[in-house]
């Protein structure tokens, strides 16, 4: 895979793929995680977390080791280990390799243990499986029994839980004695100051198309280590069946962990009694998590699922951030990969490294994050500002050198300081110019015809007008297939379904004998999923939604409720959160903002029209642990649903800093960088009383939703014409 050597920093100048090996030596590259210095929680606890649990587990292995790491976990871990490869290094790893069928062979002395750091999935575990009988018929590993143990060469590093199904899979291989299987459990990665994901790519499809609550239990998992950074929030509120079902674990698992640190410490009756005779010293992570209730330092937490808002993915954002997701192959791991001419002269190519050969990937990892100023400045923006803003800001650096031009006498000291002044300009100057290059790559495609054209169609789908006429002719052009799925499901989303079955089975039928009948799987995963279906007979309010089978609201109830559609949008003084795609406001994104302001009285009109209404909401510290877990257990926490009758008030700044409460967004399913965008926007305005933490399963766009969703068939009867795309591949709309 092009790139691993980038996957975790300083690990560029090593030999990796099969047949070779890195060695330590190569001088660490500028790390890409974030500066989390200012956020609005001590994200820096996260990673310093992660990063401690992660070396303790390496350190628990002595000797030489290679470290196998899934492609995809070491990209991540630019993001834990903020040194680079170096801290891996100074703990004993002296080889790096990508999970690959082989493992080749090593240069040099040959490592003690081979350590694999990979995600709980089939295809993983029968890689490591694969190499481990490669390693028995070579010889290398003798046969274990009861009399004869022999102490394990292989070593699996599962993330972020161990699961039955892979420990299943390594003993139906027979190489479950030859390997020690242990938990990393790397949660929450900090891509930005107020920027958490769990990167569970598949969350949205395990559970709503599988049934597998998994990725949930993941997201359980995560916030209860939340809680233990930072407490228990003052108030829970939760929206939507997988919205509902974390809460509920939720709250079962914090009295289960209250036990179990009771347990630890002794305590068999009544807490305030002395510990019991044998009582042992407790593990630091009871003793941390005795005092959550105590502290404050999340107010609220709302818990969304992807399925109460359908409708924003599929849409097309407009801010600079959602546009290079959208166009630019995708932002992955707050990274994307761009031309190295993009970025011209600021990311040139190493001392006494060869020029790239005629063909050879020509891309570079690139941070996208708060450590570059400029981009945290403009991230956010409508594309119609980003131009104003970056022109602006090169102006600002071009007067200041001319200015010291000018000054022909200036003085020792004024020179000293325009001198120590250097560097900072030029990186804001590099910055500028990589950014500039990136704008000019988006306006290719924004400025033309058939963006603007599609952002039309959309607009008249979220306005509630039927557009099937248009959809037949894209199927025609045989545009890419993802890019016209996603607005055939943006127009069953707003339409409250395809409108009769003669229609629907057209467009379905059209989209096979396009696009070929791979994606037969696909459509019905979608239908499962709640993105398309076929309109109910009825009245309007009887048309599914955004729940799918069981959804009960109208989109054009919601869309008049919530003021989703804003017409009057400034996209260069923007008032509301619509000018993240210049007129329409992210449904989850305004539940949020009149919940913050309003409470649930601002809903009454709105709840009705929501998948698996009513929403949860209870203050965790209005009752014990026990009392919650009961209410759940007893009724599904039914005592605890929101009521849109009673009047609450948001809570006051603090009375010693001043700074606005925190609250935590948790989306399950996915968040885009649209919802991003209008999140920040609302934490910065003066009237919104909390500063927001946007958390979540993963960051996905419309058609990484689409693409988890499809369904792989492999034709191998048919040769693929030259020229016709694959229909598994998943683009940006061009």
């Amino acid at each position: 895979m092009a790139g691993m050597a980038e996957a975790i920093d300083g690990m560029a100048g090593m030999k990796l793929g099969p047949g070779a090996a890195g060695k330590g030596g190569a001088a660490a590259a500028p790390s890409k995680a974030c500066n989390l210095a200012g956020s609005a929680l001590d994200l820096e606890a996260i990673r310093s977390d992660n990063k401690r649990e992660l070396l303790e587990l390496l350190d628990g292995v002595s000797g030489r080791k290679a470290l196998v790491l899934d492609a995809v976990l070491g990209q991540r871990l630019n993001h834990v280990l903020s040194e680079g490869a170096s801290s891996l290094r100074d703990h004993g790893v002296a080889y790096f390799r990508e999970l690959r069928p082989e493992l080749g062979t090593f240069d040099g002395e040959a490592p003690e243990h081979v350590v694999y750091l990979a995600r709980c999935t089939v295809a993983s575990m029968l890689t490591i499986a694969g190499h481990v009988k490669a390693a028995l018929r070579r010889g290398e590993i003798g046969e274990a029994s009861v009399d004869a143990p022999r102490a394990p060469k292989f070593h699996v590093f599962m993330v972020p839980r161990t699961t039955l199904l892979c420990k299943q899979i390594l003993e139906d291989e027979l190489v479950l004695p030859y390997v020690t299987i242990q938990a990393y459990h790397l949660d929450f990665v900090c891509f930005d100051k107020d920027v958490l994901s769990l990167e569970c790519d598949h969350c949205f499809c395990d559970w709503n198309v599988h049934g597998d609550p998994t990725t949930l239990e993941f997201a359980l998992a995560a916030l209860l280590r939340l809680e233990q950074f930072f407490g228990a929030p003052r108030r829970i509120q939760a929206f939507g069946e997988a919205g509902k079902r974390v809460a509920k674990t939720y709250a079962i698992a914090d009295w289960k962990l209250e036990q179990t640190r009771l347990r630890e410490r002794g305590y068999f009756g009544d807490p305030d009694e002395p510990p019991m005779f044998g009582a042992k010293p407790p593990p630091y992570l009871y003793d941390d998590y005795a005092d959550t209730r105590e502290r404050r330092d999340v107010d609220t937490l709302v818990i969304l699922d992807r399925r109460v808002d359908l409708v924003t993915p599929m849409v097309t954002p407009l801010t600079y951030e959602g546009l290079i997701d959208e166009l630019m192959g995708g932002v992955r791991n707050s990274c994307v990969r761009l031309d190295a001419d993009v970025l011209g002269d600021v990311d040139e190519r190493k001392e006494g490294e060869p020029p790239a050969k005629p063909g050879a990937e020509t891309t570079v990892a690139y941070a996208l994050n708060s450590n570059d100023a400029l981009y945290a400045e403009v991230r956010d923006l409508n594309i119609e500002k980003l131009g104003v803003h970056l022109r602006t800001r090169a102006k600002e650096i071009k007067a200041i050198q001319e200015e010291f031009r000018a000054n022909k006498d200036a003085s020792i000291t004024e020179i000293h300081d325009f001198v120590k002044r250097i560097p900072g300009l030029s990186q804001n100057y590099n910055s500028v110019k990589t950014h500039v290059n990136v704008t000019e790559v988006v306006n290719k495609t924004t400025h033309g015809h058939d963006f603007r054209g599609r952002w039309n169609l959309e607009r008249q789908m979220l306005e509630g007008d039927a557009v099937y006429d248009e959809i037949e002719d894209r199927i025609a052009q045989q545009e890419p297939p993802m890019a016209t799925l996603r607005l055939l499901c943006l127009q069953s989303l707003c339409g409250g379904g395809i409108k009769g079955q003669a229609k629907y089975d057209f467009l379905r039928r059209e989209v096979l004998q396009t696009y070929g009948f791979e994606l037969i799987g696909t459509l019905y995963q979608l239908e499962k999923a709640g993105l398309l279906s076929k309109a109910k007979e009825g009245t309007v309010a009887t048309n599914l939604l955004l729940g799918g089978a069981d959804g009960a609201g109208s989109f054009a109830q919601l869309r008049k409720a919530l003021k989703l559609i804003v017409d009057d949008v400034d996209p260069h003084d923007p008032r509301d959160i619509a000018y993240v795609s210049s007129g329409y406001a992210p449904l989850s994104c305004r539940l949020v903002e009149v919940l913050a302001k309003s409470g649930f009285a601002g809903l009454v009109n709105v709840l009705p029209h929501l998948p698996a209404a009513p929403p949860l909401d209870y203050a965790p510290r209005d009752y014990t642990r026990e009392d919650l877990k009961d209410a759940f257990d007893g009724g599904g926490g039914a005592k605890l649903g929101a009521n849109p009758h009673k009047q609450t008030r948001p809570p006051p700044p603090d009375a010693t800093t001043g700074l606005k409460p925190v609250m935590v967004v948790f989306f399950v399913g996915g968040v885009t960088y649209a919802e991003i965008a209008a999140l920040r926007f609302l934490s910065k305005r003066d009237d919104f009383p909390f500063r927001v933490v946007v958390a979540a399963t993963n960051v996905c766009n419309g058609s990484t939703l689409i693409k988890s969703l499809v369904y792989e068939i492999d034709n191998k009867l048919q040769r693929e014409p030259a020229g016709r795309e694959d229909p598994a591949q998943i683009d940006a709309p061009p």
